[in-house]
């Protein structure tokens, strides 16, 4: 035998002179069992060279041998190993016929038929004085039969061979290229005579010394045979890292392998582990020359009392913080890293840090990064930031990363700190600010939470946009925002709300989707005198494509003295000039609108909001000149303020207000439309959109009390208050869309003197289908020409009214009229005449002269009136006479004057109070309702 040649797992099989395999009396066999003893010969033709070292199998060693019965191994141990054989006993079942042989027992997992499933160690100890390590040095053997001779152990492995030329190298990592790989299971072939063959290699490869490296030693990592498509070689010395890689494949074959000579030649060392803060700050000034290959580690808590911390410029390695902590750091306004494009991983700062924002900003800020364009990953920040703050241009601010672009990623990141910052708006340029990062564009933030309160206060008047969440200041472009919470209240308060604000608990807005986020924190914009455009919500301000599986807990208010115009949103309406944004609040999401019905649509599935929603007016007679015009309508909702696509499968059980007051005092007229409200439990409207025709509403309930407070009176619009929606979309024949299988349960209390539209399901005009409203429509104060409706409170167009209940009580507190030539006075001392149609009805208020079939319609609830109003169980009143209604359904219930004077609808008078009588004609008007529940 020739020294040069590597014996790694070479062993021989011979059995005994009989071919029989005779069980032995011994207690160590189990029952069934009978004892086996293999000799095998080596691999004596294909062996891999290891100049000179010689490594044989000893006595004791285990091997997995299986019998073609059992996928499971039995363990044989080397009786005697002798050179080029080695004589192996165990035990086997009884009866078996032939075996597959596996060394060593501890990386052999399992077999089937001729495929053994093995492990090829990934971290692989070399003892001193030995040049790999054994126990990774694998080998299979096939036996047909028990008695079988010439048996061979073959083995399974490609070798990479090395030295190094310093003494004090500790570990060596070998990584492949794209194609290929070194270690984890594999899957061994066993061939009855030939070379077995190995796939499934994926892993990488670490060879540890148990001192350290002998210097110009060979040694040798043990590998899964097959092709590599490149290869790179970290080499570790105390707390440094070399780095080498190439580019060329090599066919890594059975037996054999590469040799790469000396891996420490011209090495290049950077930190492999940060250990100390003297280790942290020499790192930072060496983080823009570490490359993507470049992998460090924190390996302890880091103190960094009393130390002066430089950012590094750039970094696009991979650190790993382990989640060890950063300690004791006083930051004023110094980030770690300006950029990073590699990965961040796992740093926490400790609540001990202080942390003192930029006095000055017209970038992107966070501790962590101020810019990211590769990956944050798992990063907590636990301590308070503070700070006042002057902006310049568009500017980021957040507590771990500022700015993230690019397609990069921020992922299972936390800030547990809270956030107080006053600042000084800039003049002309745009401020985000949230609670992980502050923006994100054409990137991802994912699986990231926010316990943190977070409190911004303005200490100048706001004239530029400002967008906040608790989570990510926005996501823009074609980001995506998915499975984030907020736990911390985001409260923002400005003296003069001149900006237009987007602000919602997870985000302020996305031009991407949103998916599974939650917010638990109350969400405030807070304002000393008037307000502008403003979207609130409590996962997001708006949403441009689809919102999904969020559920929103916290109270959402917008309060201000007056709504004092308009201000264009981003890109909010679609078309840029067919409307611009007012307020617009809501519990999920504020605004649903598509920049682009191409690219950006928008819908809302699976969300749930229990959290209160209040838009509050202290003083709303105190405008400027800068007055709304009439197309400034408010939205709020328990949902989507304003959605301009489907919304579905949706819920809401929090308490949806407008509260208006006006410093002036009751009875205050509103010179303009401008305070027009369209509000309810699920869906506020469908307004600023490109048709206004987009939003159908399927499967969803609102519980949630909805009330409207105003002080202020106006005839110019009507306000539309709904259990489900308020106004649906432009009132349009040719609209498609439709309110399906919902149900409120939810009282809708109307104390406005202006003129509205109030039904359990919706407010304005829609299809409704399969529909029921158990909750109480009650108007204390409302304009005389106003409808009341259990289902709707203005139907027309001729759209389809089908499969509906009411079971809620329909109530107001004064004289509804239909007056032809009513005359009041507006705001300039004008007289104004006009006609009023006010009505109560037990499913649709108010009924438009343009022909209907309504049917299946059943309603059994009280209608409490006062004075001569129109009302009826089914129709309040009719808009002319002139074209054909048909309705049928089931009637029963009670109607009064009071709730104490209720007359009970039986089988021989429920026909008389099914319509109002203003422009009933029983030859167009036909009612073949029955009576029952």
């Amino acid at each position: 035998m020739k020294k040069a040649l590597f014996f790694a797992a070479a062993v021989a099989a011979l059995i005994s002179c009989s071919k029989e395999i005779a069980p032995v009396e011994s207690s160590d066999i189990p029952e069934g069992f009978v004892e086996l003893t293999l000799t095998a010969r080596m691999d004596a033709g294909n062996k891999a060279v290891l100049d000179g070292t010689i490594i044989t199998w000893q006595a004791g060693e285990e091997v997995a041998v299986f019998t073609s019965a059992s996928t499971a191994p039995n363990k044989f141990t080397v009786k005697e190993a002798d050179w080029d054989e080695v004589t192996i006993t165990g035990a086997v079942p009884a009866g078996a016929t032939s075996f597959i042989a596996a060394y060593p027992y501890k990386h052999a997992v399992s077999c089937s038929g001729s495929q053994v499933q093995m492990t090829i160690p990934a971290s692989q100890t070399v003892p001193d004085g030995a040049c790999c390590d054994p126990d990774a040095l694998m080998s299979v053997a096939y036996f047909p039969s028990a008695s079988a001779s010439g048996v061979v152990f073959r083995n399974v492995f490609s070798l990479i061979e090395f030295n190094v030329n310093a003494a004090d190298i500790e570990r060596a990592k070998f990584i492949t290229g794209e194609a290929g790989g070194f270690s984890g299971d594999v899957t061994v072939n066993v061939s009855t005579s030939g070379a077995p063959t190995v796939s499934g290699a994926t892993g990488s490869v670490e060879v540890c010394a148990a001192s350290t490296f002998t210097k110009d030693q060979s040694y040798f990592a043990v590998v899964a045979p097959g092709t590599i498509d490149g290869l790179t070689a970290n080499i570790y010395k105390g707390t440094y890292k070399s780095v080498k890689t190439s580019e060329t494949s090599w066919p890594m074959a059975r037996n054999e392998g590469v040799n790469l000579g000396n891996i420490a030649k011209n090495a290049n060392w950077k930190f492999a582990v940060i250990k100390t803060a003297n280790d942290l700050r020499t790192f930072l000034g060496q983080a823009s020359t570490y490359e993507a290959t470049d992998e460090i580690e924190i390996g302890d808590d880091l103190n960094l009392s009393g130390v002066t911390v430089t950012s590094a410029a750039s970094f696009a390695g991979v650190l790993d913080g382990r989640g060890c902590s950063i300690k004791n750091w006083t930051s004023k306004g110094v980030t770690l890293f300006e950029v990073n494009t590699g990965v961040i991983k796992n740093v926490v700062f400790d609540s001990s840090c202080k942390f003192t924002a930029p006095t000055s900003l017209g970038t992107g800020f966070g501790f962590l990064a101020a810019s990211n364009s590769g990956q944050v990953i798992g990063c907590v920040n636990n301590a308070a930031v503070t700070g006042t703050v002057t902006f310049g241009t568009e500017a980021y601010l957040a507590p771990l990363v500022g700015n993230v672009t690019g397609g990069a990623l921020v992922s299972n990141c936390v800030n547990n700190g809270n956030v107080t910052i006053t600042f000084t708006p800039s003049e002309s340029n745009t401020t985000y600010f949230g609670g992980v990062t502050g923006k994100i564009d054409s990137a991802t933030i994912e699986g990231c939470e926010n316990h943190g309160d977070l409190t911004y206060t303005a200490n100048a008047t706001t004239p530029k946009n400002f967008y906040v969440g608790g989570v990510t200041g926005s996501t823009n472009s074609t980001s995506q925002a998915n499975y984030c919470k907020n736990y911390g209240k985001v409260y923002f308060k400005t003296p003069f709300g001149q900006a237009a604000m987007i602000m919602g608990g997870v985000t302020s807005y996305t031009a991407g989707t949103i998916t599974g986020c939650e917010n638990y924190g109350d969400v405030s914009y807070v304002s000393d005198k008037d307000i502008k455009a403003t979207l609130v919500g409590g996962i997001a301000g708006y949403c441009a494509k689809a919102i999904k599986d969020c559920v929103n807990e916290g109270a959402v208010l917008v309060q201000g003295t007056a709504f004092d115009g308009r201000n264009s949103i981003g890109n909010y309406n679609g078309t840029k000039s067919k409307f611009t944004a007012s307020m617009v609040v809501a519990g999920i999401c504020a605004g649903g609108a598509p920049w682009n019905t191409d690219v950006y649509n928008f819908s809302a599935d699976n969300c749930t909001n229990k959290g209160s929603v209040t838009l509050r007016y202290t003083a709303m007679d105190t405008w400027s000149t800068n007055k709304p015009s009439s197309d400034a309508r408010h939205r709020v909702a328990g949902i989507i303020a304003d959605a301009a696509g489907p919304v579905s499968n949706c819920n809401n059980s929090g308490a949806i207000t407008c509260d208006f007051k006006a410093s002036a005092g009751d009875g205050w007229i509103a010179p303009s439309a401008g305070y027009t409200v369209y509000m309810a439990g699920i869906v506020g409207a469908n307004y600023n959109s490109v048709n206004q025709a987009e939003c159908d509403i399927t499967g969803c309930t609102n519980s949630g009390k909805i009330t409207y407070n105003s002080q202020s009176g106006h005839m110019k619009t009507y306000n539309a208050i709904g259990g489900i929606v308020g106004w649906p979309g432009k009132e349009d024949a040719a609209r498609t869309t439709a309110c399906t299988d919902c149900t409120n349960s939810g009282d809708i209390i109307v104390n406005a003197g202006v003129k509205n539209r109030a039904g359990g399901i919706s407010g304005a005009s829609t299809t409704v289908k399969n529909c029921t409203n158990s909750g109480r429509v009650y108007a204390q104060k409302t304009h005389i020409a106003s409808n009341l409706g259990g289902v709707i409170g203005f139907l027309g167009q001729g759209l389809a009214f089908t499969g509906n209940k009411n079971t809620g009580t329909v109530e107001t507190a004064l004289d509804l009229l239909n007056d032809l030539s009513h005359t009041e006075t507006d705001a300039g001392g004008a007289e104004v005449t006009f006609t009023t149609y006010g009505s109560l009805g037990g499913l649709i208020g108010s009924l438009s002269d343009v022909g209907f079939t309504l049917s299946g319609n059943d309603v059994n609830c009280t209608i409490i009136h006062k004075g001569t109003n129109d009302k009826g169980m089914v129709v309040g009143t009719f808009i002319g006479k002139t074209k054909a209604v048909t309705a049928s359904g089931k009637a029963a219930g009670k109607i009064g004057a009071t709730s104490s004077s209720l007359t009970t609808l039986t089988s021989s008078n429920f026909s008389n109070y099914l319509y109002g009588t203003t422009n009933y004609d029983s030859s167009v008007h036909n009612f073949s309702y029955t009576f029952g529940n």
